[in-house]
């Protein structure tokens, strides 16, 4: 689905509009460069002033203009703070297309002879602040082959290496939703040490360079048809299923002591566990969880408790081989009825509570504790290559 044009979009352009880019532009541009002999951009940064504040990023935006040899064309405003390039795409239909980005997440496109635009923000990602928001991949350098009419996006999410998406360009104004992105190197979840850069498109093939732990390997080439043949079966109907083991994570951090506290629950078929809401030191007690996970893949002979720090709650988790059992405790009395689940959605369930509490870090402002939760996600993706248990 599409968030942009969605009304929680349209309200937050009108607040940025408001507070943001209705300000005087300055005499001269911040930044600007040329995008081929004929097309330049000129970019305004313009920043929310009453924002201010010490270790938090103030709100603020940019106004870019697209020039024509010499003459304004075409504006678009830009709703952060960094900047991003734009690319012209000449097309094998015989247009060109201005390839450009209004958000972090998602893409636009201008049909450069009729004006027309085109825009997405995966719905998962439009909102930081939503409670289901999910990360996409955020697009960087842009390659289109005409031959195939595929385009390579080399991309990345936070704490992670880059990947590539390839995804279908035959038709640059037909959106091409978040769901229908060929990620080369897997699932976000199971990327934080690994990742692939664009290396070139070749007659027959795209070539790419892998990598594990930022060390380059080897160069792999995905045959055009294989890729072809990739984006077709991501088009087939799948049936969302709920996950069964979900860990809410971050929200209402407090400061306060050395220990920050914010929410930790595990949300269950069964229910909430301890309770919805419930407050707790988020980077201690996932790391507690981290480093019982570990002990869950490598045994099957034992249970490991899943502690929390504020109360007398605990998870036992057994590793049954294909499955695992989670049991929930206050004290020693059980709390709910037993749940299983399987090792993948426990570690999807870290790896995206993690990943919540280092957005809202950043978020805060309070870079000093986003070093231990990439450190956190490292240890549990390196887990993820080594998941066969021993039963020692």
């Amino acid at each position: 689905m599409n968030y942009y044009g969605t009304p929680q979009h349209t309200n937050r352009l009108k607040d940025y509009e408001n507070r943001i880019f209705s300000k005087p532009l300055p005499e001269t541009p911040t930044s600007e460069y040329q995008i081929n002999e004929e097309y330049s951009v000129q970019t305004y940064h313009l920043i929310d002033e009453s924002t201010i504040k010490p270790m938090y990023a103030p709100d603020s935006g940019n106004i870019n203009r697209l020039f024509r040899n010499g003459e304004l064309v075409f504006e678009w405003k830009y709703l952060l703070d960094h900047e991003r390039s734009a690319r012209i795409i000449h097309h094998a239909n015989g247009m060109d297309y201005l390839l450009f980005f209004e958000y972090l997440f998602g893409y636009s496109v201008l049909d450069l002879s009729s004006m027309k635009s085109v825009h997405y923000i995966p719905q998962e990602s439009g909102d930081y602040d939503q409670e289901d928001f999910e990360e996409t991949v955020i697009w960087v350098n842009p390659h289109y082959d005409p031959g195939s009419n595929l385009l390579a996006v080399e991309g990345c999410v936070w704490a992670a290496p880059y990947t590539v998406l390839v995804l279908d360009f035959s038709d640059p104004m037909k959106i091409v939703e978040a769901k229908e992105w060929l990620d080369l190197a897997g699932n976000i979840n199971s990327r934080i040490y690994k990742g692939h850069d664009f290396v070139s498109w070749t007659d027959d093939a795209l070539d790419c360079k892998k990598h594990i732990f930022g060390e380059s390997n080897e160069i792999v080439k995905y045959s055009k048809k294989e890729l072809k043949e990739k984006l077709a079966s991501l088009l087939i109907p799948s049936v969302e299923k709920k996950p069964t083991f979900i860990v809410h994570c971050g929200e209402g951090l407090d400061f306060s002591s050395r220990n920050y506290s914010g929410t930790l629950w595990i949300e269950t078929e069964n229910g909430a566990f301890p309770s919805e809401g419930w407050d707790d030191f988020p980077e201690v007690v996932l790391g507690w969880w981290v480093a019982a996970l570990k002990s869950v893949y490598l045994d099957t002979k034992h249970s490991y408790d899943f502690l929390f720090m504020d109360g007398p709650y605990s998870m036992k988790c057994r590793n049954d081989g294909d499955k695992c059992i989670l049991s929930f405790y206050h004290e020693k009395k059980k709390e709910m009825p037993d749940v299983i689940t399987t090792l993948a959605e426990m570690k999807s369930g870290l790896n995206k509570a993690l990943d919540t509490l280092l957005r809202r870090l950043s978020l805060a402002g309070h870079i000093e504790h986003i070093g231990p939760i990439q450190r956190l996600m490292m240890d549990l993706s390196v887990v993820q290559s080594n998941n066969k248990a021993t039963g020692n």
